[in-house]
């Protein structure tokens, strides 16, 4: 299971070979460094020069160099949107880097927070005790997908141990000030079946990849086939995100000297290749979500028209 610096590390890769002229010059710092430092120790400051942006690839936190004495630069902390962070010795510095740590990050979690409109999703498992004379069954897991919402409520038969399901209705969008209602998304069986009271029953359910705070966490729920999707995705918007207007481009880049320039062209191709793969995976889903529903015909049948 990748994590949020491989995934990082995988959109970088493909940023830089699609645009190897524009690979920023790495280099190292000799120092750790704490949230306040200002002077800079670097393994060789001819490097550098007044005016340069520094990234710190460890934290993604952005420096602005305001001047070099030998192999101390001095800067402003904190310049872009990251905060002033701490790094460890001999962690990698960027120098003007076309494409930051952060606007990586801000296309990632574009990519995963348009995944729900596209059927793109993951899949997860839950458990609730039942109750005497109860039907009504809150769910506490806030990452269930609003489209597709819970798939499967279903008991393990007690001598053949298969999956039997069991009926039911979801509701999402109840209002939590109502007693009985704490987290507004819940169930109704509509049958038990042969259950007794306290038995536990488990659900499926379809699980949302939207980014809310921990980047790690939202990367953590990917399948494998996604992470090569989310990659795509991100890569496509960070290209749109630096196209510049022909009328403003200087020529200053090589890839926008022959109208309507080669980063356009290559913003297309990623996205094309990223829109085909995303069809691609809500099939698969498709076909997931209909084998996650056990029990008989009859219940699966039913299961269609429980909305």
């Amino acid at each position: 299971m990748a994590t949020a610096n491989v995934i990082r590390s995988r959109v970088y890769e493909q940023l830089y070979s699609a645009f190897p002229l524009d690979r920023p010059f790495e280099s190292l710092v000799t120092e750790p460094l704490d949230t306040s430092e200002t002077g800079i120790d670097v393994t060789d400051g001819t490097d550098w020069a007044q005016g340069d942006i520094l990234e710190a690839a460890e934290t993604g936190e952005l420096m602005l160099v305001t001047a070099v004495a030998t192999n101390t630069l001095t800067v402003i902390r904190g310049y872009g949107e990251v905060a002033a962070a701490g790094a460890t010795t001999s962690s990698i510095i960027r120098k003007n880097p076309r494409f930051t740590q952060d606007q990586i990050d801000t296309a990632l979690t574009d990519t995963l927070n348009g995944f729900a409109g596209q059927g793109v999703h993951g899949f997860n498992v839950g458990t609730f005790n039942l109750i005497a004379s109860v039907y009504h069954y809150e769910l506490t897991e806030p990452d269930i997908d609003q489209l597709y919402g819970v798939l499967n409520i279903y008991y393990s038969e007690t001598t053949t141990k298969e999956p039997v399901s069991l009926p039911f209705t979801q509701v999402y969008n109840l209002s939590t000030s109502v007693s009985g209602y704490s987290t507004g998304n819940a169930v109704k069986l509509l049958s038990k079946g042969d259950r007794a009271t306290t038995d536990p029953v488990y659900y499926s359910y379809a699980q949302s990849l939207e980014y809310v705070s921990n980047m790690d966490v939202s990367v953590g729920k990917l399948a494998a086939p996604q992470e090569g999707l989310v990659v795509l995705g991100a890569v496509a918007k960070l290209i749109g995100y630096t196209i510049i207007p022909m009328t403003q481009d200087p020529g200053q880049r090589t890839d926008r000297t022959t109208p309507p320039g080669q980063t356009v062209r290559d913003g297309r191709w990623f996205q094309g290749q990223f829109y085909r793969a995303a069809k691609a995976e809500a099939a698969r889903l498709a076909v997931q979500r209909q084998r996650s529903v056990t029990g008989s015909a009859r219940t699966r049948r039913a299961g269609r028209w429980r909305s």
